[in-house]
C-alpha cells in the first residue's frame, strides 16, 4: 500500500487531505485515480488506511477506513545537537539519523563552524532538514517524524539547556524542547559532549541503568569544539566522552552514538 504524510491540520472528521508536494506525488507521480486505498501517517504516532473519494490538482480528499495509534516504544527520547558540516552532510545526518530514532536535533553554529547564514538562509536551511527528516520517516515506516529546530548559537543553545524549566516550542530559536508536548529535556537530562580528546570513554560516562529522562548530546563540526567550548559546556553540566582512540568524522560521530543508545536504551536491544 502506497503511503503518504498529512499533518494533524489536514485531518477533519471522517477525512484528511493530501495537498502540495504529496499530491503532486499522488496525481503525477504515481498517477493513481479515485477509489485508490493509500495509508497515511501525521507525524504525531497516527497511521489511518484510506479510500480517496475525491481528486482535485491543489488536494486529494480520502475518507478515513481504519485508525492505528502507535503507542511510544520507549519513554526515553534521544537529542542530537549537532554542528553545522560543509556540503550536504547535515542533511546525510538527518536522513540516517531519523532511520535510526532520533527524535529531536538542533542545529548548532559553533565558533569552528564553516557554515553561516542569515536568519533567512538559516531558516531554509531547517524548511529542508525538516522536510528530510518527514521523507526519511515516511520511508522507514516511522510514525513520529523527529523534530528540526531552528538553527541556534553555541551561546543560546547552553543557555536554553541550563534553564529548570523548559519554555513551550514556538517558531523562535531562543525557545525549544517541546516535542508535541513531551519535554525533552529536563533537569534530569543526561548531557554529553563529544570530544576526542576526553579521557572518559563513551560507555563510562552512560547511566549503568536506563534512564527515564532523555539522552542530550553534542557534536562538533569538521574542526572539533575549542577548548572555551568544552569549558563552557562543562560549566552547563555536559560530560565530555570519546569513542576511543581513532579521531572520527562529525557525520561518524552522531551515528555511532545513537545506534549504541539505541542498543543499551532504546529499542535496538
Amino acid at each position: 500500500m502506497r503511503r503518504f504524510y498529512a499533518p494533524p491540520t489536514q485531518i477533519k472528521g471522517p477525512f484528511l487531505y493530501l495537498t502540495g508536494s504529496e499530491a503532486h506525488h499522488f496525481l503525477h507521480v504515481l498517477r493513481l485515480q479515485v477509489g485508490a486505498e493509500i495509508e497515511v501517517f501525521d507525524g504525531e504516532g497516527k497511521s489511518y488506511v484510506t479510500r480517496v473519494v475525491r481528486c482535485t490538482p491543489e488536494a486529494i480528499c480520502c475518507h478515513i477506513v481504519s485508525v492505528q495509534t502507535e503507542l511510544p516504544d520507549r519513554t526515553i527520547r534521544f537529542v542530537l545537537g549537532q554542528s553545522i558540516p560543509k556540503g550536504e552532510k547535515m542533511t546525510w545526518i538527518i536522513e540516517k539519523a531519523t532511520e535510526l530514532g532520533i527524535d529531536a536535533l538542533i542545529p548548532l553554529q559553533t565558533e569552528r563552524t564553516v557554515p553561516r547564514g542569515d536568519p533567512n538562509r538559516l531558516a531554509r536551511w531547517q524548511e529542508r532538514w525538516q522536510r528530510k527528516a518527514w521523507e526519511a520517516a515516511k520511508q522507514c515506516q516511522r510514525l513520529h517524524i523527529p523534530v528540526v529546530y531552528p538553527c541556534m548559537s553555541w551561546e543560546a543553545f547552553l543557555r536554553q539547556v541550563s534553564l529548570g524549566h523548559p519554555p513551550e516550542l514556538s517558531s523562535s530559536p531562543d525557545n525549544l524542547w517541546a516535542d508535541n508536548q513531551r519535554l525533552l529535556v529536563t533537569p534530569g537530562t543526561v548531557k554529553l559532549i563529544c570530544w576526542e580528546r576526553s579521557a572518559l570513554p563513551l560507555r563510562a560516562g552512560l547511566p549503568t541503568q536506563r534512564p527515564d529522562q532523555s539522552i542530550l548530546f553534542v557534536v562538533g563540526p569538521e574542526g572539533g569544539f575549542t577548548d572555551q567550548e568544552i569549558q563552557q559546556a562543562q560549566a552547563h553540566d555536559f560530560l565530555p566522552v570519546s569513542l576511543g582512540k581513532r579521531v572520527l568524522r562529525t557525520e561518524t560521530v552522531a551515528l555511532a552514538v545513537l545506534t549504541l543508545l539505541q542498543y543499551l536504551y532504546g529499542d535496538f536491544g
